[in-house]
This record gives structure tokens, C-alpha cells and sequence, in this order.
């Protein structure tokens, strides 16, 4: 099943056309075209069996602080984009809707990065993350 022309759009709106640097491009010539097989692989096999898929641009320094987090802490993709929420100034009710989610399984996820970090308060948690 090929992309959607719909979803096609996108990618060249959002992710192919807007390369972060020429140097980036110059390095990874091949990532629009690898990017487009990753989304029909994931239309394909996914879609189809009834699952839903999401991509995100994420900015390179935004990438190099989470990733330190993922070093650091072991904090899981889950966890941080629940944590990245909540230092940008969002509330777990507010991120378990916008993700689809019940609030018992975004409290649970919250749960499970304070004791990763060794914090036991959402203004804690943040703190501590700011200044990694």
C-alpha cells in the first residue's frame, strides 16, 4: 500500500524540504528517500493491521537533551515525551489527552521517571531535568 498523497504532502512540507543544513543534506543525500520507505513500511504494515503512527521533527538540540536524558536516566521514548511536555509547561491531564492516553497510565509513566531520576515531585522532576 503506497503512501498516502496525503501523508506525501506532508513529509515534503514538513521533513524532506525543510533539510535542517546544507551539510546535513550533503551527508545524507539518501534520507528523503529512506524516510518515504520507512512511512510506506509503516502504512503498510501497520495501518493495516489496524495501528496508527506519529512522526515528530524534532530539533537538534531538543534530540541532544533528551537523548542525555535517555543516558542519564534511562528514561523510555514514553517517558520522554511525557517529561519534555511537562517542562515545556504542560500538565498531565492535558498530555494524556492530547496522546490518547487515561490519566492513570500518564500518572504511571510519571511514576516510573520519578524513581528513575530519584525525584518524587512534578517540580522536582522538572527541575532536575532543566539543568541536565
Amino acid at each position: 500500500m503506497p503512501t498516502s498523497s496525503k501523508i506525501s504532502r506532508i513529509l515534503e512540507e514538513k521533513y524532506i524540504a525543510t533539510v535542517p543544513s546544507a551539510e546535513y543534506a550533503r551527508t545524507y543525500p539518501d534520507m528523503p528517500d529512506r524516510l518515504r520507505g520507512v512511512i510506506d513500511w509503516l502504512d503498510k504494515n501497520l495501518r493495516g493491521a489496524g495501528f496508527g503512527f506519529m512522526l515528530e521533527r524534532v530539533d537538534a538540540r531538543v534530540a541532544e537533551i533528551q537523548d542525555a536524558w535517555v543516558r542519564k536516566y534511562g528514561l523510555t521514548p514514553a517517558e520522554i515525551r511525557l517529561t519534555a511536555y511537562l517542562v515545556n509547561g504542560g500538565t498531565i491531564a492535558s498530555y494524556a489527552k492530547a496522546h490518547g492516553l487515561s490519566r492513570n497510565t500518564a500518572r504511571n509513566q510519571l511514576q516510573s521517571a520519578y524513581c528513575k531520576t530519584g525525584t518524587h515531585r512534578q517540580a522536582e522532576l522538572v527541575s532536575l531535568l532543566l539543568k541536565a
